[in-house]
Parts: structure tokens; sequence; C-alpha cells
């Protein structure tokens, strides 16, 4: 006799299933706790191994994710760096609101390197603004950003913690963002990136450093990230 094509799927397969019904129907949001996989193999009736295999083939398909000594958490939808926008408005299209902490606000006058990049004199003083990015519950990334301080003699720690960066030198200084220059590469995290991010020190991290030009074609903001791999993604087009 044949049997069913349901009893075919491996046991671990059928929990991966049912976890990711849940998670589509919204009735797992991202930053939700899984059930532990003691209760998921009480549940289906499983061992704790299957239960674990189920656990770690939706880690692996980067839908869930572990904190260490805290448990498994749904994922928030992954950031697609292939086009230019903010980590507000591309997780805003998922219904997954973003907020930022800020780390550092301060006018600094001796970034010699940072006013080569926004093509300033050498004295000149930029605004510095370090924020963590929260995305749900989920710290997403540590980014370090830089404006000229003249260019944008208002700009608030508020506006920081409030708003978009790019939607405020968009529409509040009518700059609208063209095109970024990137240069992308791995770490690991410091101690202090580790306590920010909720990562074990020295995990890997995504850092990019990115030169945001305005619709004029002028170098407008410089930044620096460090980004959770398991949660950005980076598409690259070669060509020959």
């Amino acid at each position: 006799m044949r049997r069913g094509r349901q009893s075919e799927i491996p046991a671990y397969q059928k929990i991966e299933g049912a976890l990711l019904a849940s998670m589509e129907a919204g009735e797992l949001q991202p930053g939700d706790a899984l059930p532990s996989e003691r209760d998921l193999a009480k549940r289906y009736g499983v061992s704790l191994m299957t239960a674990r295999h189920a656990v770690l083939a939706l880690q692996n398909a980067g839908r869930v994710h572990r904190r260490p000594r805290a448990g498994t958490y749904v994922a928030p939808p992954r950031i697609q760096f292939n086009r230019l926008s903010g980590l507000t408005e591309q997780l805003s299209e998922h219904g997954v609101r973003m907020r930022s902490k800020v780390l550092t606000f301060e006018f600094c006058e001796n970034e010699p390197h940072v006013n080569a990049q926004l093509v300033l004199p050498t004295d000149a003083r930029v605004v510095k603004i370090q924020r963590l990015r929260i995305g749900g519950e989920e710290p997403f990334a540590i980014e370090t950003c830089y404006v000229s301080a003249e260019a944008f003699p208002e700009l608030r720690r508020e506006h920081a913690e409030k708003k978009s960066l790019f939607a405020t030198v968009a529409e509040q200084y009518g700059h609208p963002l063209n095109y970024a220059d990137e240069e992308i590469d791995a770490t690991t995290a410091s101690a202090r990136q580790a306590v920010l991010l909720g990562i074990r020190r020295d995990a890997p991290l995504l850092r990019i450093r990115q030169l945001i030009h305005a619709s004029d074609g002028l170098p407008i903001i410089y930044g620096l990230g460090f980004y959770r791999p398991e949660l950005h993604t980076v598409y690259v087009r070669r060509v020959r």
C-alpha cells in the first residue's frame, strides 16, 4: 500500500512548515519568541532532536535567529542593499517600525578624512550622528553619519531620533539623494558593538562605508555602518 504524500514529509519539515505558516499569517511577528524546542517536541510528539532540526532549518533560512541565553526569535525582514533607501523606508514596507537610539550627536572640527570625502575645507565643522538602528525590538545596525554643519545648521538630535536622515535631508533641506558609492567588507564585533547589537564579541559584521550624493552630484552624507549579516543582503551586478 502506498503511503500518503503527507506521511512522506520528514517530521522536522512539518514543524518547520507549521511555524512558517504562523509567520505568514501574522500569528508570529518579527521579534516574537518561538516556543522552546522542548515545547515543540511535546506539541508535535517528536524527539527533542527533531524539534531542534526544525528550528535549525528556519535559522539557516534566515527566518529566525538565536539570542544567547535568551531563546529563538522570529527574524525581521532582511534589508536589501540594492537600492538607495534607508532602513526606516525598507522596514516600513514590511510593516516593521524602525526606531533609532542616538548614541552620539556632536559638532566636530577635526575630521580631515570626513571633510575630504565631503569636499569641505579642512577646518569646516561637521555634524557626527551615531545611531543604533532597531527594527521592531531587534537591533539591526550601528550607523555613523557625517554632514556639513554649515549646510545643515538646524539639524538637531531629535531629528536623528524621530525621523529618517534621508527624509530630513531631502524634505527639510531640499537635497534629494541620487546615488551612493559604497565600500563593503567584513569585520568582527568589538565588545561595545556586541553589547549594542545583542551578539557575541567577535561575531561577523558587514562594514559599509557610504558616500551619498545629492541630485546635483555633490557628496552630502558620509557614513560608516556596521550591520548584522544575517539581517542584510547585498546585491551586486558585475559586468564584463
